[in-house]
């Protein structure tokens, strides 16, 4: 196994009342909760990493910093619940803690150490370290056969991109220790899904968890950090930045995500889902995706941006001899970092084509600065190779899912939409963005319309 490495995680859920001895009866609604926190359990003791880092939103949180705690060993019980006996006890990884606190100051990131009187003065009681939503989730998985050291981590409720960041400095704190950790990001979704919910009822917060559910099961984690602030808002959660910096720590998208259930019986949304790492971190991507990824970085480590260079490999020999559009897309942190392309081809073969376009969207981008040589290597690449755009009578003939569209007017106006746009339901909206990107009005009609397909590469 590799060392070094976060190589799972999950996001649990920690409502008491999903512990029989807690919930008693009424445990036996969320017992696809429960089943599917002892199959994280199950899946961990297989896996077997020498250390677990949970994350909690109701242990340490400061508005100005992320808190770690430095401690020998953590316990915690569950007796606030009338279940005293209820409990965990680990011991620590107190070389990982402290790494992760230089890692964070390293990035630049606000980090606190919390040792037991910073925990006594922050509140922890003699019933333990560990609060109450850390003990839930690792109760179920000590049962299931977990054993491994753990790092103890509370939550700064800072911007969502320090809190991805936080994770990206949790991991480079693993890869340093060379140890094979797991992340265990404790939070619920919406608790305003029922009129007798806790915290009131709001008829968007189903529409949250929905968002946060269709993200992690289509394994489109752009779209976690793409969510509506008045969506996230009105939700009333607690998961959000536990699982975003769940996130940053498993890098970027460079795994494969599962949900495990879902339920909300009391009002509150209970989901369950693993993260598991890819055995390497470009094993599963595209040659296109590598060309592209390889180009920028060849570029940037040898000072010279241009698109030459041999073709290697028997995958990419097809490639050499085929020319098409191409767009080439950037993110960093679940945000848009560069996206270039061209609606037909302009180079010698599609080869050539990601080569250019892919160097665009890293340094020539307008409206973005170019791209570090520390940022590419953490960059999130898709390729889209474009079919021949065909003309079409009009809108009946278009399909913002599974069409792209372009418009134009004359020689000059021209403008471009890609499918499968988040935000982007209808074919009206699609017309009107593409309009609008060729500088047309959205109420002239006198355009030429053409659709395409795309292949989409990762």
């Amino acid at each position: 196994m590799e060392k070094g490495k976060i190589i799972y995680g999950a996001l649990a859920p920690h409502a008491p009342i999903i512990v029989p001895a807690v919930g008693g009866g009424r445990a036996a609604e969320v017992a696809n909760t429960a089943a599917a926190l002892r199959q994280v359990g199950k899946d961990l003791a297989e896996i077997a990493p020498e250390v677990v880092i949970v994350v909690s939103p109701h242990g340490p949180a400061f508005s100005d910093s992320f808190p770690v705690v430095d401690l020998s060993e953590y316990s915690g019980d569950l007796r606030d619940f009338g279940a005293g006996k209820i409990g965990v006890s680990l011991s620590a990884n107190r070389e990982l803690a402290a790494a992760i606190g230089e890692a964070m100051e390293s990035s630049g990131l606000p980090s606190v150490v919390l040792d037991g009187e910073g925990l006594r003065r922050w509140g922890a009681d003699e019933g333990g370290h560990l609060d109450y939503a850390s003990v839930v989730p690792l109760w179920f998985l000590v049962e299931e056969g977990l054993r491994a050291d753990l790092v103890y981590l509370g939550l700064g409720v800072l911007p969502y991109n320090q809190v991805y960041e936080a994770g990206k400095a949790i991991a480079q704190a693993v890869e340093k220790v060379g140890v094979t950790a797991a992340f265990i990001a404790s939070g619920d979704m919406s608790h305003r899904l029922t009129p007798d919910a806790p915290a009131g009822y709001d008829p968007q917060g189903k529409d949250f968890d929905q968002a946060v559910r269709d993200a992690i099961s289509s394994n489109e984690i752009d779209r976690v950090f793409a969510l509506d602030e008045k969506l996230v808002s009105k939700a009333g959660e607690c998961g959000l930045r536990p699982l975003i910096m769940l996130l940053g720590a498993m890098g970027g998208g460079r795994f494969s995500s599962k949900v495990l259930s879902y339920e909300g019986p009391f009002g509150v949304g209970y989901l369950v889902a693993s993260f598991r790492a890819s055995a390497d971190n470009g094993e599963h991507r595209h040659p296109l995706v590598e060309l592209a990824h390889s180009t920028i970085l060849k570029s940037l480590e040898d000072g010279d941006i241009s698109p030459e260079g041999e073709v290697d490999g028997e995958s990419m020999a097809p490639m050499a001899k085929t020319r098409a559009g191409v767009f080439v897309t950037l993110k960093s942190g679940g945000q848009l970092r560069g996206c270039i392309g061209t609606i037909g081809p302009t180079q010698a073969n599609l080869v050539e084509e990601v080569r250019e376009n892919a160097l665009s969207a890293a340094f020539r981008d307008p409206r973005f600065m170019p791209v570090s040589l520390e940022e590419a290597r953490e960059l999130s690449i898709s390729v889209d190779v474009l079919s021949k755009p065909e003309p079409v009578d009009g809108p009946d003939d278009l399909d913002p899912e599974r069409y792209g569209v372009v418009v134009e007017k004359g020689t000059r106006q021209r403008g471009l939409l890609l499918p499968g746009l988040e935000g982007v339901d209808t074919v009206e909206e699609q017309l009107t963005i593409a309009k609008q990107k060729a500088g047309i009005s959205p109420a002239d009609d006198d355009v030429s319309i053409y659709r395409f397909t795309v292949t989409r590469y990762h």
